[in-house]
């Protein structure tokens, strides 16, 4: 993302170390998570067909069959999972906004796109393994290596990669609308004098993350329904796909396409907090990591 700070004399000739940009990524990720992690979870099992109950409904069956924990459950994993995505995304993302000539804030939609397929193609495996533990109510395992040595056993090595097709159909745009209107925003939000210069106003960028998130969870829920499907089939009680046209056809026909959109209201609950808190805790992290790096 772009950065309106304007640096003071005695910092301008200093190149940031690319560590800030993993740490501020990753670290932020596993926050922003773990504060949504039980709205999350109430998303995915309605986006399994593990229940069909609302928010509330799911979140006291789930208070029933693993306490306050269950609503934690698989959190771990994912937290496993979104630190080296958002390290790799953000990365990446910046790298390629600094590749680019062009200085307008659109071409973050493009960025956002190659740097979200990059991320979730190399996390992709731990993201079923966390599928399976926040989006069923499996009993056989609650750890992420009993869940894969499952997986494994039931579906070989491929296992780990089912559904990554349709992910990486999602992920590409879902990426592209959340870093690029989140872009585009932050350019439009009025600025602050801060230690590190003129800022965007921490609450606009609370504002453009929300905006951001909705966008981006609204327009490519469909795609992530139908991921989450093929990832948790082999788990106990789910049903089996043949691939991913005959999962469509099943589910289209079983509900049409409100189908695709069970768990819609916990998915916006959750996403619009969700990119709020990432992409503050990523830029506030970022001036942390600022503040470590030029005392030295």
């Amino acid at each position: 993302m772009s950065s309106s700070r304007t640096d003071s004399p005695d910092k301008k000739n200093h190149v940031p170390k690319t560590y800030k940009t993993i740490l501020s990524g990753g670290f932020a990720g596993m926050i922003s998570k773990t504060c949504t992690a039980p709205l999350e979870r109430v998303q995915m099992l309605n986006q399994t067909g593990a229940t069909h109950d609302t928010i509330a409904g799911t979140i006291k069956r789930i208070l029933r069959d693993d306490g306050v924990r269950g609503l934690w459950r698989g959190n771990l994993a994912n937290c496993v999972r979104v630190f080296p995505h958002k390290s790799i995304l953000f990365s990446v993302n910046e790298s390629l906004q600094k590749s680019i000539v062009s200085n307008s804030s659109y071409t973050q939609f493009a960025t956002g796109a190659l740097s979200g397929l990059i991320a979730t193609g190399a996390t992709y495996p731990i993201d079923v393994i966390r599928a399976y533990l926040a989006g069923t109510f499996d009993k056989r395992t609650n750890s992420m290596y009993g869940v894969a040595k499952n997986i494994i056993k039931d579906s070989g090595l491929r296992g780990l990669y089912t559904g990554f097709g349709v992910t990486c159909v999602g992920a590409v745009p879902y990426e592209a609308a959340r870093i690029g209107v989140y872009g585009v925003l932050r350019d439009k939000i009025p600025t602050v004098s801060t230690k590190y210069g003129q800022e965007p106003h921490p609450f606009g960028k609370l504002c453009a993350g929300a905006i951001a998130g909705a966008a981006a969870g609204f327009t490519t829920y469909p795609t992530d329904t139908i991921r989450r499907m093929l990832q948790v089939q082999s788990a106990e009680g789910m049903p089996m796909y043949d691939g991913v046209i005959q999962c469509i056809k099943i589910n289209f026909q079983q509900g049409g396409m409100r189908r695709f959109y069970h768990g819609l209201s916990a998915k916006l609950a959750r996403v619009i907090p969700d990119a709020a808190i990432l992409f503050l805790a990523y830029e506030s992290l970022k001036d942390f990591f600022d503040d470590i790096y030029f005392r030295k």
